[in-house]
């Protein structure tokens, strides 16, 4: 196997072509074999996708609990769903975009099995020595319109989450790391509520408080957001650098 460091331009090309200096790869001994991934990537892979998944249901799990942050009433799964999109654009920036999305499509897939377990908990008859039903009910319980909010506005925001953070890469041909995170993920959250709350209250509030109560739970998830873009950059430390990725 030929390994090719730095800076690499096929022979005979002009110096003054476009192609000059445009190819960069480098040595991917540390992190690769050729096209197989090696134990640390695959274990990053999958300890990713796990928090994502895990990051899902929780969210959902404890959604039912409002919060008060920053003298605002919100979802306490506001608070863990921002997660999710840290998780996705490192899986999108260091494995590609069609790992990202093979792991939304399998979020979608995780949270709908863990709906449909919740509920056949609540069907299951209680037992005399500790009967939870009530209090059980009062924290699972689902409306057919929530869950509907809850997976639209979930699978819509992380799929464009992932085409907006390769759009970016490639118009900013692989540099400015921090621009396609921010960006892509404060459009993906945008979207998130304005889809949520559109299905799950509309008709419910009136326009003009539907579209007030949009505000707290967005500028949430956006200071959140902001704040862990350096997990990200820990993370690509941790796993290899971008150009390192098997994709």
């Amino acid at each position: 196997m030929r390994y090719i460091k730095y800076r690499w331009t096929p022979q005979g090309t002009p110096s003054n072509s476009p192609l000059k200096d445009k190819v960069e790869l480098a040595r991917p001994s540390k992190l690769m074999d050729g096209p197989h991934m090696t134990d640390q990537r695959a274990f990053a892979l999958t300890l990713l996708a796990g928090v994502f998944s895990g990051s899902l249901v929780t969210a959902n799990l404890i959604g039912s609990k409002l919060v008060m942050v920053g003298g605002f009433t919100v979802s306490a799964g506001i608070l863990v769903f921002p997660l999710t999109f840290l998780v996705c654009d490192i899986v999108s920036e260091l494995f590609g975009p069609k790992t990202a999305t093979n792991m939304v499509w399998t979020g979608l897939f995780v949270q709908v099995i863990a709906l449909v377990i919740v509920e056949i908990g609540g069907l299951l008859p209680p037992s005399p020595r500790r009967d939870l039903s009530e209090a059980y009910a009062a924290m699972y319980s689902l409306t057919p319109r929530m869950v509907l909010a809850s997976i639209t506005a979930y699978t819509i925001s992380q799929l464009i989450d992932v085409r907006l953070f390769h759009a970016i890469r490639r118009r900013t041909e692989g540099r400015h790391f921090w621009l396609r995170k921010n960006v892509s993920t404060l459009v993906g959250q945008a979207i998130d509520t304005v889809v949520f709350m559109t299905i799950f209250l509309a008709g419910v509030l009136p326009a003009p408080e539907l579209m007030k109560a949009m505000v707290p739970p967005f500028l949430l998830k956006t200071l959140l957001a902001t704040l862990d873009t350096p997990l990200m950059y820990a993370a690509m430390k941790w796993v290899g650098k971008s150009k390192n990725a098997s994709y």
